[in-house]
């Protein structure tokens, strides 16, 4: 998990067994989102909308435990592990 030019990346799927790569923090957010409720893609604007990205790259980048902000009426948990979970 990391950042580079403003961008603020995390890895998805890391396992011993699978290749993994790095992802835009606000893709893996909306991508979340969207399969764990019914927003759709369209309706979320600019994560900058809706958290500091400062914040969040504090928490990726694993000197923060877990940010928690709100995105179209959900709660939104971001862990320092990459975990992303969804709250009504």
């Amino acid at each position: 998990m990391g950042s580079d030019e403003g961008t603020v990346y995390m890895i998805r799927g890391e396992s011993d067994s699978e290749w993994v790569s790095p992802a835009p923090a606000g893709e893996v957010i909306v991508e979340t989102l969207v399969t764990s409720s019914d927003v759709a893609a369209e309706d979320i604007d600019d994560l900058s909308t809706y958290v500091d990205i400062d914040e969040l790259a504090t928490v990726v980048n694993g000197d923060g435990d877990a940010l928690t902000f709100t995105v179209e009426g959900h709660e939104i948990t971001v862990t320092s592990d990459g975990n992303v979970t969804v709250d009504e």
